[in-house]
């Protein structure tokens, strides 16, 4: 089949969103399909046509940034152009074209839904953009063929979703395959954040942005340091190049003359986040958005036998609720938050699960067959046509 993707941003650009679309292209291409991935060429110096991993990318130039969006004349044309004798078009949301794509494409159109839209400014302007997105998202899931989410339980909290759910198809995320564990030493975090032998450790790893929660995470952290002078925080992700903006500046100055425990490793490679996952005695999921709606790197993180705590968002608190691996607190509440990670960390309040649990419990299977079986369906209803000129 050929399939076409589109998406604003794509390897190397690191996010939840990003790293699944990625994994699922990858996994169908090896598998024979004919992948085109439609991007955005948020950075000048990255090539605007490659072959990647079997891939073909077409990055798309950026005329400014909008908030977490990006403007680009010419992201349409292309998606319309390369879809014009595609079988499927499957098209990753949030995204304000979404609505004008599919009515032009309905027929071959799969959506996948990651998250409803949210804009981090509030103003007049940014209420009425994120109007006209949600907008968009409307039309464009009422006319899609079939629609992605990986939970029922984000679905039914969706302000979009929650209209369609007959049409609705689960299907868990893709996975990274975790790197060797011999790949790097046992000791390799402990000496690079410098953490004493027979510390505490408490993990985030994730973008270094608002909706994450981090300000709630570094509030819990101060409540703990006083009782637990062995506990340790280390945040790893990315700060530089993120959509929106970063937060690092903002978290560095309430920090000040209070991060003498606190450690900051920056973007890790696919080996180190697994060592990183293997190392911390807990993994802090403190999200306080809707952007978040599944949280990928808490099943990572179950998988290495890490326990998580995480907040109580519509699909991502469904991870810890099905295999009981870990605690679930309100959003924005820093004292909740503390208290469940010490009762993980220094009670054990959370069920050991193998991975072949994990895996069984979360009903993770093969998301790849998945698609490629929903993918078939959408293909076997007829030759590649355009729905509109």
């Amino acid at each position: 089949m050929k399939i076409v993707v589109a998406l604003y941003y794509y390897f190397p650009y690191v996010s939840g969103l990003s790293v699944y679309t990625r994994l699922l292209a990858e996994g169908l291409a090896r598998r024979g399909h004919e992948m085109h991935i439609v991007t955005s060429r948020y950075d000048p110096t990255l090539e605007p046509d490659e072959i990647l991993n079997g891939v073909s990318l077409h990055r798309v130039p950026v005329w400014f940034r909008l908030d977490k969006g990006v403007v680009m004349p010419g992201f349409v044309p292309r998606i319309l152009g390369l879809s014009r004798n595609a079988d499927v078009v499957n098209l990753h949301l949030p995204m304000a074209e979404a609505g004008a794509i599919t009515s032009l494409r309905s027929s071959r159109t799969v959506l996948t839904y990651h998250c409803d839209p949210r804009l981090n400014h509030r103003g007049l302007p940014g209420r009425l953009a994120e109007a006209a997105i949600f907008a968009s998202l409307s039309r464009a899931t009422a006319r899609a063929r079939f629609i992605v989410t990986q939970t029922f339980d984000y679905a039914a909290n969706s302000r979009v979703l929650a209209e369609r759910l007959e049409r609705i198809r689960v299907v868990a995320p893709p996975l990274r395959v975790p790197a060797n564990p011999s790949s790097t030493s046992p000791d390799y975090f402990r000496q690079r954040a410098e953490i004493p032998e027979g510390a505490k450790t408490i993990g985030f790893l994730g973008r270094i942005v608002f909706e994450k929660g981090l300000a709630f995470l570094l509030r819990a952290f101060q409540d703990l340091r006083s009782r637990h002078p062995d506990l340790y925080l280390v945040i790893a992700g990315d700060w530089e190049d993120v959509a929106g903006g970063s937060v690092k500046a903002t978290l560095l100055s309430y920090l000040a003359g209070r991060e003498d425990r606190i450690r900051f490793t920056g973007r890790l490679s696919d080996a180190e986040a697994d060592e990183f996952l293997r190392f911390v005695d807990v993994l802090a999921l403190p999200s306080i958005d809707p952007l978040e709606a599944y949280g990928m790197v808490q099943v990572e993180a179950m998988l290495q036998g890490t326990p998580v705590v995480a907040t109580d968002l519509p699909g991502v608190r469904t991870v810890v609720q099905r295999t009981g691996m870990g605690q679930i607190v309100a959003r924005k509440d820093p004292h909740a938050l503390a208290l469940a990670l010490e009762r993980v960390v220094y009670d054990g309040a959370f069920t050991p699960r193998t991975p072949e649990e994990v895996t069984h419990l979360l009903e993770l299977g093969d998301p790849i067959d998945a698609y490629e079986s929903l993918f078939r369906e959408v293909a076997a209803s007829g030759p590649p046509s355009v729905d509109a000129a």
